[in-house]
């Protein structure tokens, strides 16, 4: 068995990796709103992006909008930014911290959408936010070792699993489609921080969020009961 080279965070490439050595001294707080996203626009794309704007609050009610270009819903706990029409392969990087962000297309482009990222047990379905099967790129920016987001092909977490940032998120009996071996045990299961090419491309129906496993006796032996 190879060990995994493990750094807190890759500049370039498809996936970063952390390990607990060094990457957890700052544990920086949340935000408590969302950076908002106000590019300038001409009077087209204004009409353009808000007739978006104005289906997806129909989409899914209990949503406000707040700004040129996003809706937020539950206090910003759920945040989707619209690209600027004619620009949408201009890439929108920004994911705030303590947010897990996905994006429409390949190295953060397109339709964007914001969750915030809690150790509570939970699970989004991405259809009322308008991103069912539409997910080719992501980003996790929160402290380390502190949340478990896996990503699945049906609602609810069914089907198979395209999407995890850890070895440790088990659905359906499969567990990370990231094309790396398996970790040392010398640390937690290694965390993934973002993913700029998914090989599931468009795929992701749904995602969940749990605590991040620690170390345990069933991660060496192979097992996944993580929970």
């Amino acid at each position: 068995m190879k060990r995994l080279s493990m750094i807190c965070w890759l500049a370039s490439g498809v996936v970063a990796i952390a390990t607990i050595a060094g990457c957890i001294a700052q544990q920086p707080k949340a935000p408590d709103s969302p950076t908002l996203f106000d590019p300038p626009m001409n009077q087209q794309q204004k009409i353009e992006v808000q007739k978006k704007i104005d289906a997806q609050l129909l989409l899914k009610s209990g949503g406000q909008q707040i700004s040129s270009t996003q809706v937020a819903y539950d206090n910003g706990n759920a945040v989707i930014t619209f690209p600027v029409p004619g620009q949408v392969n201009t890439p929108n990087t920004t994911c705030d911290f303590g947010y897990v962000c996905f994006w429409e297309h390949i190295r953060y482009v397109g339709q964007k959408l914001a969750l915030r990222s809690t150790p509570a047990i939970r699970t989004e379905n991405l259809a009322q936010y308008g991103m069912s099967n539409k997910i080719s790129s992501w980003k996790h920016n929160n402290n380390f070792f502190y949340v478990a987001i896996g990503g699945a092909s049906q609602l609810n977490l069914g089907g198979i699993m395209v999407m995890a940032n850890t070895f440790e998120f088990d659905i359906g009996g499969e567990c990370c489609p990231f094309g790396v071996e398996q970790s040392t045990q010398h640390a937690p299961p290694p965390e993934f921080v973002f993913n700029e090419q998914m090989g599931y491309d468009n795929q992701m129906v749904s995602v969940g969020f749990y605590p991040y496993p620690q170390r345990k006796t069933a991660w060496f032996t192979g097992l996944h009961s993580p929970w």
